[in-house]
């Protein structure tokens, strides 16, 4: 590394400590893709986990989406400091062969599940066209600096603030995962209100929850979410009786994910307590949700063979737009976001909005 790209200050050399702890290679400059020198996203959880150990920093895990670069990343903890932005994640990740092509304004906006990263699109992010804008939305309550939402429509507000701070919101596809695809209908009926629309709208194998479900079945729901969403073992997430206090339920899930062992140490962090509280919040508000109609197109990605016909059933009770179905493989729910799947997400999003 020549000396003028040297780390200028205690920012830039701990980024260029962390990269040079965890990347496979040594050969880098402060101006080289993350992607290209062979990061991953267990990588780039380790090389944050990092840096928020070294510089006491709130960084959001999936701050390398959107500066890729040891300089950018260094510019991006900076400005945090100083923005008032804290769910906006820009996710376009350069390629490593081959020149961008942009495709007129269109960007994606992908808002979170009901933990609250945008880390599960990562394969989808990677098989969008070179060129193209992708845009996470990640919980607020993630930074340890905001406060959690505590109901959709607030959070869907305060998303389309950030996101048309940036993009005219004829020119996004907003969509979203599970609980994801709740706040991204949303949005977009806020948007419907104000005479206006998105470029698009679709919902990744998102239901409409049953609000007349049990205590106990919400309880039920919310400790199997934190089995799969964490890899916790289910059994010890359980107690003697189902009527548990719902706080006492998150702290039994925050107990199991520090002693377990199955969680990446990576994780084991003090924003763990929060990262599962904003799982329950985000579980809570899905259910108390007053689905809104919507009278323009919506575009539902369902698991193929899921038997989710109940879902679409369930929507189209709810709102009188017209619903278009595609079925993309996958096992189920859990298993859509990735691999080849992640791809055919991807593959779809460009034929449906990139002609």
């Amino acid at each position: 590394m020549s000396t003028e790209e040297t780390p200028a200050d205690v920012i830039d050399h701990a980024v260029h400590k962390a990269w040079r702890a965890h990347l496979p290679t040594e050969d880098f400059t402060v101006h080289d893709n993350f992607t290209r020198l062979g990061g991953t996203s267990m990588l780039a959880i380790r090389i944050i986990a990092d840096l928020r150990r070294e510089l006491k920093t709130g960084l959001p895990l999936t701050s390398i989406f959107e500066a890729p670069t040891i300089h950018g990343l260094a510019e991006l903890i900076r400005r945090r400091s100083r923005s008032l932005e804290r769910s906006y994640v820009p996710m376009t990740i350069g390629h490593p062969n081959g020149k961008s092509v942009i495709h007129g304004k269109t960007a994606f906006v992908f808002v979170h599940p009901v933990g609250g990263a945008v880390s599960g699109y990562w394969d989808v992010v990677q098989g969008i066209p070179q060129g193209i804008e992708c845009v996470g939305l990640q919980a607020r309550g993630l930074d340890l600096e905001c406060e959690p939402h505590v109901d959709i429509p607030t959070m869907a507000s305060q998303y389309l603030s950030e996101v048309l701070a940036h993009h005219a919101a004829e020119d996004v596809v907003l969509s979203g995962y599970s609980f994801g695809g709740l706040v991204a209908y949303e949005m977009a009926h806020q948007l419907e209100q104000e005479g206006r629309l998105p470029a698009g709208l679709l919902l990744l194998d998102t239901h409409v929850p049953d609000q007349n479900d049990s205590r106990p079945s919400r309880i039920r729901d919310l400790r199997a979410l934190a089995a799969a969403i964490y890899r916790l073992p289910i059994a010890q997430l359980e107690s003697n009786g189902e009527d548990v206090d719902d706080r006492e339920v998150v702290r039994k899930i925050i107990d199991v994910a520090r002693h377990c062992g199955t969680l990446p140490e990576e994780y084991n962090h003090e924003g763990l307590p929060r990262l599962i509280e904003v799982l329950a919040l985000n579980h809570r508000m899905s259910y108390t949700y007053e689905v809104p109609d919507y009278k323009h197109d919506i575009h539902l990605i369902r698991p193929a063979g899921s038997g989710s016909g109940d879902a679409l059933h369930a929507w189209s009770k709810r709102c009188s737009a017209r619903f278009v179905t595609h079925d993309i493989g996958g096992e189920n729910h859990y298993t859509l976001m990735s691999g080849v799947h992640g791809n055919r997400i991807a593959q779809l999003l460009a034929e449906l909005w990139l002609r």
